[in-house]
């Protein structure tokens, strides 16, 4: 990033309820886009925005995410409250720090939309320190996204406060063909206020090569098909470690492999079931599930589909009071299993159920 800094108010916005900031701050970004990067200063205040877009080596920072605060009031889908130039060859270098991004209206629609960030098929992004609000309340789930990076690479997504996104809260996905994702989610909290029947997943990672930590995913209700990370498309390198959730599922895998889950902290499950292509070598260790729902399932139920090369070691299993599961379950085409040292008790429906 150059050294060039843009104020938005010296190019005309207001922070003034019912008027609408956007053509002020895209001309600040544009105006340091056109010098070739920099960076674009949101002040301590409330901005009505639709949708931004930022060029190359550009950072969008506010004052603090209780005191810069970008408002979306859009009542139609679209990609992005803060979005990307070039969606086609991408850009590099984009930034977004110490921001709110509130969406105020609940937008239905089919697919992946109305996400707070959305980066497609760029590379170096910075998005930290940022609180994402969603407007998904009670029962009304919609497909909302908070941060989404779509085809991009060398991602950085730490310390961002996400609550009440309907869809999924993080999201690292690979576009059109296979990407590698190169990105690190650290040090954030997603927090759900709504409905059990809300389906919901705290980080979804599709893109190869990803670290996933120290993330903490809480919900209000105690019984969900949400989890705090859901790995699938036939993802390559994945680590989940030491993130905590509460009244939630730990991680849902339904395809990949060389996938390392250790040292994570939940009350729900761990749950690999190969269903559109096949899930090998993957190591669940060291991991702590202490609750209602806790159990660990390897299963592959969808022929042709297999799970094979899984090593599930010195975890701890405690407290599940669900209906059929034991705390471990192996079914379906599952292949060198290696079950080793772990440790279940007080759990409802006994301790392994493992194939022969």
């Amino acid at each position: 990033l150059s050294s060039a800094v843009a104020d938005i108010k010296e190019f005309g916005a207001v922070g003034v309820t019912g008027v609408d900031d956007t053509a002020a701050i895209q001309a600040a970004l544009d105006a340091i886009d056109n010098q070739g990067g920099g960076i674009v200063q949101v002040p301590p205040g409330t901005y009505e925005i639709t949708r931004l877009t930022l060029g190359d080596h550009t950072w969008l920072r506010g004052a603090g995410a209780h005191a810069s605060i970008l408002k979306n009031t859009q009542t139609s889908a679209n990609h992005g409250m803060v979005t990307n130039k070039n969606q086609t060859d991408g850009n590099t270098n984009l930034k977004v720090t110490d921001l709110t991004l509130h969406r105020t209206v609940n937008v239905s629609a089919t697919g992946n939309f109305n996400e707070a960030i959305y980066f497609k098929s760029s590379k170096y992004i910075w998005i930290d320190r940022n609180r994402v609000i969603g407007a998904a309340t009670g029962t009304n789930n919609t497909n909302t996204k908070g941060i989404s990076c779509e085809g991009c690479t060398y991602i950085w997504i730490r310390g961002n406060v996400l609550y009440n996104i309907g869809d999924n809260s993080i999201a690292i996905n690979w576009s059109g063909v296979r990407s590698d994702g190169f990105a690190h989610v650290t040090d954030n909290v997603m927090e759900l206020n709504g409905s059990p029947s809300w389906v919901h997943s705290g980080v979804v990672v599709t893109a190869d090569h990803c670290v996933v930590s120290r993330n903490i995913m809480v919900t209000n209700f105690t019984s969900s098909p949400t989890n705090a990370v859901e790995i699938g498309s036939a993802v390559d390198d994945v680590i989940v470690t030491n993130n905590r959730t509460k009244n939630s599922g730990l991680v849902v895998m339904l395809s990949g492999t060389n996938i390392l889950i250790d040292s994570n902290t939940t009350d729900g499950a761990i749950s690999l079931n190969a269903q559109t292509t096949n899930i090998e070598r993957v190591t669940i260790t060291n991991n702590i599930l202490a609750g209602a729902l806790a159990h660990i399932s390897v299963r592959a139920m969808n022929d042709p589909q297999t799970t094979s090369h899984v090593l599930v070691a010195h975890n701890s299993i405690s407290g599940s009071t669900h209906a059929t599961r034991p705390a471990m379950l192996s079914e379906g085409t599952v292949s060198k299993l290696s079950v080793i040292g772990n440790y279940a008790h007080d759990n409802n429906n006994g301790g392994f159920a493992l194939p022969a």
